[in-house]
Formats: C-alpha cells, sequence, structure tokens
C-alpha cells in the first residue's frame, strides 16, 4: 500500500516520540508485573496508521490512542482487576472500554471483541517539569490467557484478512463463544462444584480427604508443602507400597 508523504511524515514524527513512551511504559510494567503475568507491547505500523486515519474518527492525527499499545495477560477473570490496578498506581487512567463492566452493547447473539482497554497518559512527579511524552495517550489491554489464546489464533482470519469470508468469521466467533464459556465456568468453579450433577466423590478422592484430614489435625500450616494434594497422593502412594491399611472398605 502506498502512503501519501504528509501521512507518512506524521506517522515518523509520531513513531520517534512513541518510542521513547514505549520504553518507558516496558520498563515500568515489565518490573512490576507478576511473574506468571505476560507482557508484550507495539507501535503501530505504517500502514495500519494511514488506514485507521482514513476511518475519518480522529481528529487529530497526532494523537491517535492506540499507535503505542501494550496488553498484560494474566491468569484468570479474577486478576483482571488486580492488574487493573496495577496500571492505576502508576498511570492516569484517562477512558476505558468497556466504560462500565456491567453494560455491553452486544446482542446476546454476538460474541466480538471486548477485550478491556485502558487509555492512560504517564503520571508526572510533582513539582517536576511536564515532559513530553506524558500528554501522549496509549493503550493497555488487559485479558485473560484464554482471551489472548482466542486473539492470536484468530486475529489475522478477521482484522487483517486479503479477503471477505463469511464463514471464517464465523467460524472465528464460534470459538470465542466456547472459550468464553470455558472462562465462566472456571471464574465459577467454587459455585459449580456445589451443583448435584457434580458434586460427588470416589474411592480416591474420599481416601485423599482423609490423609488430607490427618495432616491437618496434627500439623500446622507452616509445616505442610503449598501443594497438599501432591503430599496426599505421595501419602497414599507409600501406604499402598508398605501394604499398611489405614482406611475402611
Amino acid at each position: 500500500m502506498k502512503v501519501i508523504q504528509s501521512i507518512e511524515a506524521i506517522y515518523e514524527e509520531q513513531k520517534e516520540i512513541n518510542s521513547v513512551l514505549k520504553k518507558r511504559v516496558d520498563d515500568l510494567l515489565i518490573s512490576l508485573k507478576r511473574d506468571n503475568w505476560h507482557y508484550f507491547s507495539r507501535l503501530k505500523q505504517l500502514e495500519s496508521f494511514a488506514l485507521k486515519l482514513e476511518t475519518g474518527r480522529f481528529v487529530n492525527s497526532k494523537a491517535l490512542e492506540d499507535f503505542f499499545a501494550c496488553t498484560i495477560v494474566v491468569d484468570n477473570l479474577e486478576q483482571i482487576n488486580k492488574a487493573k490496578a496495577l496500571v492505576r498506581s502508576k498511570f492516569n487512567i484517562v477512558d476505558q472500554k468497556p466504560r462500565n463492566p456491567k453494560f455491553t452493547h452486544k446482542e446476546p447473539s454476538s460474541f466480538q471483541f471486548d477485550d478491556l482497554r485502558l487509555y492512560c497518559t504517564l503520571k508526572q512527579p510533582e513539582n517536576m517539569p511536564e515532559e513530553p511524552i506524558a500528554k501522549i495517550p496509549f493503550e493497555i489491554q488487559i485479558k485473560t490467557f484464554i482471551q489472548h489464546a482466542w486473539t492470536l489464533a484468530t486475529h489475522d482470519l478477521i482484522y487483517k484478512s486479503d479477503e471477505i469470508n463469511w464463514s471464517k468469521e464465523r467460524i472465528a466467533f464460534q470459538i470465542k463463544a466456547v472459550l468464553e464459556q470455558a472462562e465462566v465456568t472456571i471464574s465459577g468453579v467454587n459455585n459449580l462444584i456445589n451443583l448435584p450433577e457434580v458434586s460427588k466423590d470416589n474411592k480416591d478422592t474420599s481416601e485423599y480427604k482423609k490423609i488430607l484430614k490427618f495432616y491437618r489435625d496434627l500439623f500446622t500450616k507452616d509445616d505442610l508443602p503449598l501443594d497438599l494434594v501432591r503430599l496426599c497422593k505421595n501419602t497414599k502412594e507409600l501406604l499402598l507400597n508398605l501394604e499398611i491399611k489405614l482406611f475402611e472398605a
């Protein structure tokens, strides 16, 4: 795609200052995020920049809210608010989409992209002159690993394809619907386990529970490992090998 010279000049100017912003934000978030979270960032490419300007939705071509954008990927839905709190502690959140987590414009049958996007600026230290990069808005997406996996697998099919294909988009959003159901199930597992259809035990789990009770009755929390499930399984295996029968049939 050929980009006119005036737009390319604006792009190069924005790329230079946003590169400085990117380094500052990258350094902050990489140092502060949890070890098990994933982080990555990017600067918008020239062609993508030009196409976005052509939408006519931006009055100021020098203040695109996502020229620089980054993503924090967290374990599950419950950690999204923790990541948002981290962002709020270091940046000014000037807007977000969706604005209200309890309200959506989507129809119940729609599974379009709606991951949390925070539009931020840098916080400036008090009594210090304002840096040029402090005025530049940028985007921070916060999503779960399941949401991220769907984006990686289907993004080019939906947003950056060289063909119009209803079937591809249909399949991509069907997958999103399935993954959203999986996400909701994981988030609500502590409630779901009380449903009569799944609230059950078998012989092994009954014995593991008895071993767990034994340890908890005799030892303090500090004396026990974090992985109590593995401890109970190892204990049962030891009892079987020693032919010690502690449990009633």
